[in-house]
Formats: C-alpha cells, sequence, structure tokens
C-alpha cells in the first residue's frame, strides 16, 4: 500500500515538474500564434520577432540542461535517445524564428504564418519528448 502511494506521489511531482516547464513554453508559443493571426494592420508583429528569440533561448537552454543530465546518467539507452531530442528542440526553436522573422518581413504571405504554427507545435512536441523519456531523468524534482 506504502508503495502505491508513493508511487502516485512520485507521479505527480514529475507531473508538476513537467507542467513548470511546459507551461510557459506553451504560453509563449501561444501568444506567438495569435499574434500572426491578426497581422500586421497595426503593427501587431513589432514584439513577434522578440518572442521567438524567447522561445528559441528557452529551447537552447532546455537542450544544455537535458544534455547535461544525460551525460551524468548512466542509463545508456537514455544517452543515445537524448541526442535526437535535444536537436529537435533546437532545431525547432531556430526554426520558429527564422519563421517569425519572415513574417516579419513579408507579412502578406500565408505561408510563413503556417510555418511559425508549424515550428511552434515542434517546439512543444520536442520539449515534451525531452521530459518523457522513460527513466524520466529529467525532472526537475
Amino acid at each position: 500500500m506504502a508503495t502505491l502511494l508513493e508511487s502516485g506521489v512520485t507521479c505527480i511531482i514529475k507531473a508538476k515538474s513537467i507542467e513548470r516547464v511546459i507551461a510557459p513554453i506553451a504560453a509563449q508559443v501561444c501568444h506567438l500564434i495569435i499574434i500572426s493571426e491578426w497581422g500586421d494592420s497595426d503593427g501587431k508583429f513589432a514584439h513577434l520577432e522578440e518572442e521567438a528569440e524567447e522561445v528559441a533561448k528557452v529551447t537552447k537552454q532546455l537542450a544544455l540542461v537535458a544534455s547535461r543530465l544525460a551525460e551524468e546518467s548512466e542509463d545508456d539507452i537514455l544517452r543515445k535517445e537524448m541526442g535526437p531530442a535535444r536537436e529537435l528542440v533546437v532545431i525547432s526553436g531556430n526554426n520558429m524564428l527564422l519563421a517569425a522573422q519572415k513574417l516579419c518581413i513579408q507579412p502578406q504571405y500565408p505561408q510563413h504564418r503556417e510555418e511559425l504554427i508549424a515550428s511552434a507545435q515542434d517546439v512543444l512536441m520536442g520539449t515534451l519528448k525531452l521530459y518523457l523519456r522513460p527513466s524520466h531523468t529529467l525532472s526537475l524534482c
């Protein structure tokens, strides 16, 4: 009974840890999508690039932490799986920044908005992949 309770508490703590990381990134990504959907009729894209730069910066920091934790781990599978997951997050963050820059320069092209939204989804998926590794090493508990 105690083991079941401890297991439940551990899962809740891990879920809260993931939520603390994912929620701010998700909020930033949603904000980017909303800005891109409004269009630039009143200069609403003025902060789009800054927002995208912040997401790209956070994804790089996240990848650095994941890299450090993977290196410290004794789990060979985790180390192997973490490399592609880290790369996905960083590339997605950079793609989001590039899409935001394109949208700021050429707001009339809908493909730039679509690219921004697709890269935002990739950032979220990549972030989740980092945190949902089998050994759950990246928990912030």
